[in-house]
Formats: C-alpha cells, sequence, structure tokens
C-alpha cells in the first residue's frame, strides 16, 4: 500500500492505494478514520487522485463521523470533591467527606457521596467508587432478570 494525499481546500486527505486483482475501483473510510482506494494495476493514478478528489466532501464527511463515535477519553480521575462521574446515563458531581464510621459510598439527591476517613487516600477512595458501581450493577441487572 502506498500512501498519497490531496488537497481539499485547506484540509489534507491522506489516503492509501493498494493494487489488487479487481473490478471496478474501491473507496473505504475506515472507522479508524483512513482512507483506502483499492484498483487494478491498469487504473492509472492520476484517475484515482481525481477519485479521491471528487468525493472529497463525502470522504470529510464520513471521516468526522467516525471521529464524533469515537468514545470520548476520560480524564484521570482524582476523586475530590466537584469531580464528575457518570451514573446511569447521568452527569452527577462527587461529594467526598471525612468520617469516622464505616467507609461508603451513596447516592443521595443528585449527588454521590463517597465516606472516607483519608481524604487524602486515593487508593481508597478509587475502591469503594469502584466496588460502589459493581455492586450497583450487580442490583440492576438482578433486578432486570426478574422483570420478566
Amino acid at each position: 500500500m502506498n500512501k498519497h494525499h490531496i488537497y481539499y481546500g485547506n484540509q489534507k486527505i491522506e489516503f492509501f492505494v493498494s493494487r489488487k486483482n479487481v473490478k471496478n475501483v474501491n473507496l473505504n473510510v475506515k472507522p479508524d478514520q483512513t482512507v483506502e482506494v483499492s484498483a487494478s494495476d491498469e487504473v492509472p493514478l492520476q484517475f484515482i487522485y481525481d477519485l479521491v478528489k471528487d468525493k472529497a466532501e463525502w470522504i470529510l464527511k464520513h471521516i468526522q463521523q467516525f471521529e464524533d463515535a469515537q468514545p470520548y477519553e476520560r480524564s484521570n480521575r482524582e476523586y475530590v470533591s466537584g469531580e464528575s462521574f457518570r451514573y446511569l446515563g447521568k452527569q452527577y458531581r462527587l461529594r467526598v467527606r471525612e468520617t469516622d464510621e464505616e467507609e461508603i459510598v451513596k447516592y443521595f439527591r443528585g449527588f454521590i457521596y463517597c465516606y472516607v476517613k483519608d481524604v487524602d487516600n486515593y487508593q481508597r477512595k478509587a475502591k469503594l467508587m469502584y466496588n460502589w458501581y459493581r455492586r450497583r450493577a450487580k442490583k440492576i441487572y438482578q433486578e432486570s432478570l426478574h422483570k420478566q
């Protein structure tokens, strides 16, 4: 596969050309946002360049769709008050509270509360949150099984 590019307006479109024993020229935009053109050896390179230029708007549209569909990258968690967490499709703020009693995580009135003995212990807060999510998921799963 050889790498090529064209400019469409001020945007550069990179594409790979692979020579195969095919009847048609095939143009694909892959989920990783790469563009691939497959054609037989008889198809001139200029024809491929013209095809990519003619389809540039379509290519850019599909690249954007794949980019939008990429999972958003989560920033590293700090487990501090005010940090946002997702639960059942909604965003909730975390409130970290110091306690002398049992360390626990609770969902209450639109907030997720994490009660810990040492508010600076990152690993403990992470483990409590992880276990809370696991317990909640198991409970919701079990409830869904009993609905049937």
